[in-house]
């Protein structure tokens, strides 16, 4: 996993939470993007990369903030990871 993260945050906020926008779909059967903007009221400025494999939902995910705006997009496998068999989950039977 590489997780990289840096920000400067307001500490007299009004804590303020919106979501903006998000959009998401399959890519391939187990593969899905997500984008979302959000408005947190505390954060001046932010920068995050995180990669990851071999953990639940694993994939890359990159947000990048400015003056309380974030975007952030994220490409991720939707399948769980079973630690016991080294591989991931299978499901013989998904009801939604």
């Amino acid at each position: 996993m590489i997780n990289l993260h840096f920000s400067i945050v307001n500490p007299w906020y009004k804590e303020n939470f919106k979501n903006i926008h998000c959009r998401s779909g399959l890519i391939t059967e187990h593969k899905a993007w997500e984008f979302q903007i959000i408005k947190y009221s505390y954060n001046v400025a932010t920068f995050s990369f995180q990669w990851t494999v071999r953990t639940d939902h694993a994939g890359l995910e990159l947000e990048i903030g400015l003056f309380g705006y974030s975007a952030s997009l994220k490409i991720y496998d939707t399948r769980h990871w079973n630690y016991t068999q080294n591989t991931w989950e299978k499901y013989d039977n998904i009801n939604c």
